[in-house]
């Protein structure tokens, strides 16, 4: 799956900053700007496995060749497979699209159920293992966080995210904590694997595992009351006909029952909880990742998710006194017919716009005003406005 970012949908024009740690240009983290791309292995941790043996954990971290910035965020990334399969390469080509952005991307090793050794897992072991690989995304995140200088990455903008099992373990990670109500069976196996922050990684006990934000592909949690208001933003694909790992709630695997992205979406909102959702119709498991007729709602979704991190990342980058706090955009009339004007504080070079889906609507743009000849259906586009210093800012436009 290699994910394609197209622009096309935004809200706010971005801040421009000189002088700031973390860059926020209107090009990084929204589209890949770097194609060198790094990679290095080091070990996060170590722990048991569910027969008995001690193993390493892993991650293999990704890093854009030539970039100057002296602090980056970090993307954590885990793969899926039911808990009973799949490693962290499945991922490579995801850490290297992070990496592109402008990222620190680390796909990770979690520990599973090693299905041909003790055959098919039943609700306990599958719990209890899941439970295993929450402490494992936990003690990666710690870890970025403790080799902060090594990998010149921000502590407070580290993002975790994952396919399926993987993103059921970051979600887990995020929003399981002490204050949820867990049923007692449920908080033996926590108290067996090391307590909420896992066993692990011991030595970085001291740095907290939270993250800035989620990305799901494909998940869901096991009770939606763990979802509580103050806890990380998440941005979510889901096929609704998904039978793995239920769009709303099901059995996930036949084994474990689990609300998917669809039950979600409106507690997170509900809980004043930044929040995306990209419904894909008729979509399966991990087929909407793979086949043609899937492609635009992906592409939609990375460009939504990738705002969406934008903004958490670039909300505290603030002029310098000397420069303007933010380019001045306006669009008018909204709701539109047949034409929209911009008015800006700089010069604008070109706009363009574009559905929701990524489709790029044919348009006419001049002095200031952009034209559209065919009838457009009533909804949101967005408009990408291309600046005369060559930055872009974003916004959208309600069609009647």
């Amino acid at each position: 799956m290699k994910f394609l970012p197209i622009w096309i949908f935004a809200c706010f024009t971005f801040f421009r900053s000189e002088g700031q740690s973390v860059t926020c240009d209107g090009q990084r983290f929204l589209n890949e700007v770097f194609t060198n791309i790094k990679m290095s292995t080091v070990q996060f941790g170590k722990n048991i496995s569910v027969y008995g043996d001690s193993i390493p954990l892993y991650m293999d971290v990704y890093e854009p060749v030539g970039d100057d910035a002296t602090i980056r965020p970090a993307m954590v990334l885990a793969f899926g497979g039911s808990f009973i399969a799949g490693d962290r390469t499945q991922l490579a080509e995801q850490g290297k699209y992070y990496a592109g952005l402008g990222y620190v991307a680390a796909c990770i090793d979690y520990r599973t159920w090693p299905i041909f050794l003790l055959g098919f897992p039943d609700s306990a072991r599958i719990t209890d293992v899941s439970i295993k690989a929450m402490g494992d995304m936990k003690a990666s995140v710690r870890f970025l966080k403790s080799e902060a200088s090594n990998f010149r990455v921000d502590t407070n903008l580290i993002f975790s995210g994952g396919v399926s099992a993987g993103s059921i373990t970051s979600i887990h990670s995020a929003y399981l904590d002490a204050s949820d109500s867990i049923p007692p069976y449920l908080k033996k196996i926590i108290d067996a694997n090391g307590g909420f922050e896992g066993s692990s990684n011991n030595s970085t006990l001291k740095y907290s595992s939270k993250v800035a934000g989620l990305l799901n592909l494909s998940g869901g949690i096991f009770k939606l009351d763990w979802i509580d208001a103050g806890e990380p933003p998440m941005t979510s694909i889901h096929g609704t006909a998904d039978i793995t790992v239920p769009y709303n709630y099901g059995m996930a695997g036949g084994l474990v029952s689990i609300h998917g992205s669809g039950d979600m979406y409106p507690v997170l909102k509900a809980n004043n909880i930044n929040a995306s959702l990209v419904s894909v119709p008729k979509g399966g498991h991990t087929d909407i990742y793979f086949l043609e007729e899937f492609k635009p709602y992906v592409d939609s979704f990375m460009a939504i998710s990738n705002k969406m991190f934008y903004d958490i990342i670039c909300k505290t980058v603030v002029a310098t006194s000397d420069r303007p706090t933010a380019q001045f955009i306006k669009i008018y009339p909204n709701p539109a017919i047949d034409h929209i004007y911009i008015e800006s504080s700089a010069v604008i070079k070109n706009a363009r716009m574009y559905d929701l889906v990524g489709k790029y609507i044919p348009v006419s743009f001049q002095n200031n005003r952009i034209n559209w000849s065919q009838r457009l259906s009533p909804g949101i586009y967005a408009v990408e406005i291309l600046l005369k210093d060559n930055s872009r800012v974003y916004n959208k436009v309600l069609i009647d």
